[in-house]
């Protein structure tokens, strides 16, 4: 299976739906507005948001919506007008465009397509036929089917990748998969060499979360375990290889400078190694050999790319780009299956956490006897650099406590004023709020924040709908 792989372009893709051209297919079906017309049967269209020119061979009214079909998509594309009225119920015009498509009328079939049109995208055969087969395969369950409505609502490539990602996500704690592959690992008869094994079984050890007392530290872990689970490891590398005109000049450059300015011996060796290299002839049978060295190099010693690289030795793969050798080196079935079940939800974790406006993300979350995971939200703007506002934003956290069971908080930022509610429908939390109540404040003042309110909200808090389910087994309880 081909694996996607994020780049800050693509990550930023949602940002940029507004003004991306409008790429019309034979066979697509739209829901259009007649805006105006041209001599010579040509008109203005708005189709997906997007005003478009196009010829229409039939008498229409301006203002009034119909269904068109893309006939023609080079040059002035040719829209043909679907018999189906665009003022019909939802249910006969899905039924009527599925006879259209030539698909089969039933409940799974129905559902793709009322997805596809709320979200205002073209309907395809291509597209349902393929999301039906997915869903067919997955067992047509609710999280595949919210799978499938995550890549229609934020307009994620729509391949197979995509959907195993999220659907992974979706249905299988991630604290579950991590200590599946490391048992996996510790048995031996992986086909993964021990060394290497033994640092990937390191990794999965340091992502989960422990108890600390000091935000900072809190602070640190979050960092780390992004930046091993591999969610920012594409953007590492490009940051690192840079813009300029070609992939060749930019390598040289990095590399150049790393073999030149590097405090690390190891990294100025196979710098200039590298460099002996790319100044031969690339064969295109050398390259792929030749950019996967790379690639290991660069996430190794990224730091020593920008100048900031310390003595010692070489950091370790993100385990996103460790998995994505296991799957390419290693032939035992059984370790690739649990390398994929893996990589697939570190996929999905990514995606959830490049939407412009919300973010998803799981980390697992161990207190030396039992875990779980700790789905955090955020809601808000992000800054031109990419980085989330912290004036103003939402952060959600919603854990499954061992003693306490369902909790989540809610906590509201503006203008650094920060108001938090927190939701469990087991127990009376008022008293172990007040208690805390000085202690918070004096943290927030200490980090630029003021406390305006802290309560126990009635009802139960809206999970997002990107999260999955509660991790049944037992968690923990930890104070915030």
């Amino acid at each position: 299976m081909d694996q996607l792989r994020l780049t800050p372009d693509s990550m930023k893709m949602n940002q940029r739906l507004e003004t991306k051209p409008l790429k019309l297919m034979e066979g697509q079906i739209y829901r259009g507005k007649l805006l105006r017309w041209f001599p010579e049967n040509l008109a203005v269209v708005e189709l997906a948001g997007r005003h478009i020119r196009a010829k229409v061979y039939a008498p229409l009214v301006a203002g009034n919506f119909y269904w068109l079909e893309v006939k023609n998509a080079n040059g002035t594309p040719e829209l043909k007008v679907l018999p189906t009225r665009a003022e019909a119920s939802m249910g006969a015009t899905i039924g009527q465009l599925l006879e259209k498509l030539g698909l089969p009328n039933d409940r799974t079939h129905q559902l793709l397509v009322k997805m596809i049109l709320e979200a205002d995208l073209p309907l395809s055969r291509s597209v349902v036929e393929s999301g039906a087969g997915w869903l067919k395969q997955a067992g047509a369950t609710e999280s595949a089917f919210r799978a499938l409505q995550m890549m229609f609502e934020q307009q994620l490539p729509f391949s197979k990748t995509v959907f195993d990602g999220l659907l992974t996500s979706l249905k299988t704690p991630l604290s579950e998969s991590l200590n599946l592959f490391a048992a996996l690992l510790s048995a031996g008869g992986s086909g993964i060499d021990d060394a290497a094994a033994k640092t990937v079984r390191k990794q999965i050890g340091d992502l989960f979360l422990q108890m600390r007392p000091s935000g900072t530290e809190m602070k640190a872990q979050l960092q780390r375990a992004i930046d091993t689970l591999g969610l920012s490891y594409e953007q590492a590398v490009a940051k690192a290889v840079g813009s300029r005109s070609t992939v060749e000049e930019s390598v040289k450059t990095m590399l150049t400078h790393m073999s030149g300015q590097s405090p690390i011996p190891d990294v100025k060796t196979e710098a200039n190694r590298l460099l002996v290299q790319l100044s031969e002839d690339l064969t295109a049978s050398r390259r792929p050999k030749f950019f996967k060295e790379l690639l290991r190099f660069v996430i190794s010693h990224q730091a020593s790319s920008d100048g900031t690289a310390t003595s010692g030795p070489p950091r370790a793969l993100p385990l996103k780009a460790m998995l994505m050798e296991v799957l390419q080196q290693v032939p035992n079935a059984e370790t690739k299956q649990a390398a994929q079940t893996l990589l697939n939800h570190v996929t999905g974790s990514q995606l959830q956490a490049a939407a412009p406006y919300q973010s998803v993300i799981q980390l697992p979350f161990y207190n030396g006897k039992s875990f779980t995971d700790i789905t955090i939200e955020w809601h808000g703007k992000k800054r031109k650099n990419g980085e989330w506002d912290a004036d103003h934003c939402r952060i959600l956290f919603y854990l499954n406590l061992a003693h306490l069971h369902e909790t989540a908080l809610d906590v509201n930022v503006q203008k650094r004023i920060v108001s938090v509610k927190l939701y469990n429908e087991s127990y009376d939390l008022r008293d172990l709020i007040e208690a805390c109540l000085p202690a918070l404040r004096e943290h927030l003042e200490t980090s630029g924040y003021q406390l305006s309110s802290f309560i126990q909200a009635e009802g139960k808090a809206e999970k997002p709908r990107q999260a999955n389910e509660f991790n049944q087994q037992k968690g923990v309880d930890y104070r915030v």
